[in-house]
């Protein structure tokens, strides 16, 4: 019976994920209220993140090669490359921080938009006691087979 409530309740998460991505606005917020006026907690649709990722390894590797070589080990070296990708979520491109050259090979990805849930101070605590009111005892009466 778990695993089936489990199950339903991802499916019913997948559909009103869905249903709040497609009729909410970045940023724009729905509260979870119980019919008594309980304040559960607040649904916020989020931006989704920015990574910047190498794309064209052989493409970024001459660059570092031609323009910093002290950079190369056998590839760019980590702290480098970690350098050039912050320089590109901050720029929206790779840039090169003493020439200001675009860096090539380096590409920035956005991921969908999620939705994020804070909950109030014991929303958790009231929605595990209005479960256990409505349906906590059957699972936990044992019954012969």
């Amino acid at each position: 019976m778990l695993r089936a409530l489990k199950n339903r309740v991802r499916e019913v998460e997948l559909e009103i994920t869905a249903e709040f991505l497609s009729s909410m606005d970045v940023g724009d917020a729905k509260s979870a209220i119980l019919a008594d006026g309980t304040m559960l907690g607040k649904a916020t649709k989020i931006r989704g993140r920015e990574t910047p990722h190498v794309v064209d390894e052989s493409a970024f590797l001459a660059w570092v090669q031609n323009r910093h070589p002290s950079e190369i080990v056998t590839a760019v070296r980590p702290a480098y490359r970690a350098k050039l990708l912050l320089s590109a979520k901050v720029n929206g491109m790779a840039v090169d921080g003493s020439t200001g050259e675009v860096v090539p090979g380096i590409t920035v990805d956005t991921a969908d938009p999620y939705i994020s849930f804070r909950s109030e101070k014991g929303g958790s605590e009231v929605i595990a006691a209005r479960w256990y009111d409505l349906v906590g005892p059957a699972f936990l009466t044992a019954g012969e087979p």
